[in-house]
């Protein structure tokens, strides 16, 4: 199972990203490691029950932001950065409103 997660920009207010990766953690989730061997620590990983990976996605914060890079948060958590990612977050408040 493959799960994608944009992150809004206010999770790195006062850091609360940092309950993101507490919880993985307490979860058995740590970062994924690429076919090379690599730390891939924008995918975390857990195989208890099968294989779950989650990738993390994030806007571009600045101009030096580029598509497709890797957008560094923690030591082992990161995301790639991906523009157009807040018509992800109007879709998902619109289709809460309408439930």
């Amino acid at each position: 199972m493959d799960l994608d997660i944009g992150l809004p920009l206010a999770i790195f207010d006062r850091k609360r990203y940092q309950a993101v990766t507490d919880r993985l953690r307490a979860a058995k989730f740590s970062p994924d490691v690429n076919e090379q061997g690599n730390l891939t620590r924008q995918r975390w990983k857990v195989e208890k029950v099968g294989k779950v990976t989650i990738e993390f996605l994030v806007l571009p914060v600045s101009e030096d932001d580029v598509e497709g890079q890797i957008k560094d948060i923690e030591k082992d958590f990161s995301a790639v950065i991906t523009p157009g990612l807040e018509l992800a977050f109007k879709d998902r408040v619109k289709n809460f409103e309408r439930i």
